[in-house]
């Protein structure tokens, strides 16, 4: 006895068949307190590696400039690196 009922719990229904979905590439990079996050249905994981590794570059650049600015502006460099300037 074959069971064709459509909806049935006996796991035979082939009469609609699912859709797949796809989950995204995710992508994070992080580096001290600085953070850039990607997504894409289209590229892969290494092709938005590509793209954000010289994003996250010139981001950590731009931070180590404003921590070094800091640094300068508090006359810190005696405390931090010891000696005179």
């Amino acid at each position: 006895m074959t069971d064709e009922t459509p909806n049935s719990e006996s796991g035979n229904d082939t009469s609609k068949p699912t859709k797949k979905t796809l989950k995204p590439n995710k992508l994070k990079i992080k580096a001290c307190d600085l953070e850039v996050e990607a997504e894409s249905n289209k590229e892969t994981v290494e092709e938005m590696m590509e793209h954000l590794s010289p994003e996250m570059e010139s981001l950590m650049r731009h931070h180590l400039a404003g921590e070094y600015e800091i640094i300068e502006e508090e006359d810190l460099f005696a405390q931090i690196f010891g000696g005179n300037r």
